[in-house]
């Protein structure tokens, strides 16, 4: 469902939902503007899985502005974001933060983003491609009921584009397969 946050830690705000454009001709959420993201409670996967999102943005996804976000459900407070970090790059941010430094985010163009997460090791794909992989121990990723959100967290700010095709995945994809689920076979 969708949620719309003040940005008070676990405000609902009363707006209006915004749409854009999707990849295919229908629809697909914005964030641009907006106050709302797409907020999946108490997901129950183990300690594997994959999360995907098509992202379209005109300018670059500010620091800390959530792409997706994975929370313990029972305590918001162990998180692990996928975000954009201060040189424009993405990062993997859960109080620490690494980038990978020197890959800036696709402008005005569908950017498919891929987080799989196998255990303590987080990796994220730009279109099939590894960009990068970072081992935690943060319980947001090895908790069996999680918070997914996309597009928000309880904290930050918007990231300004339109997000399309969300999945869930109850297995961490693994790197031979990125390209053809990039391709969509």
């Amino acid at each position: 469902h969708l949620k719309g946050f003040d940005g008070v830690m676990g405000g609902i705000y009363d707006g209006d939902t915004v749409y854009g454009n999707d990849r295919n001709s229908g629809q697909a959420l914005s964030t641009a503007n907006s106050t709302y993201g797409l907020v999946l409670d108490n997901v129950a996967v183990d300690s594997t899985y994959t999360l995907s999102v098509w992202v379209y943005s005109e300018n670059v996804i500010v620091a800390n502005s959530p792409i997706f976000s994975v929370s313990n459900s029972s305590d918001v407070n162990n998180w692990l974001t996928v975000a954009g970090a201060d040189n424009g790059a993405y990062k993997i941010w859960n109080g620490a933060w690494k980038d990978d430094g020197s890959r800036n985010y696709p402008l005005n163009s569908w950017v498919n983003l891929t987080l799989a997460v196998d255990g303590t090791t987080a990796t994220v794909y730009e279109n099939g491609q590894e960009v990068f992989s970072y081992t935690n121990d943060a319980s947001a990723i090895t908790s069996d009921l999680k918070q997914m959100l996309f597009g928000v967290n309880y904290w930050d700010g918007f990231p300004t584009g339109v997000l399309d095709d969300f999945r869930i995945i109850h297995e961490p994809m693994p790197p031979s397969q990125q390209p053809a689920f990039y391709a969509g076979t």
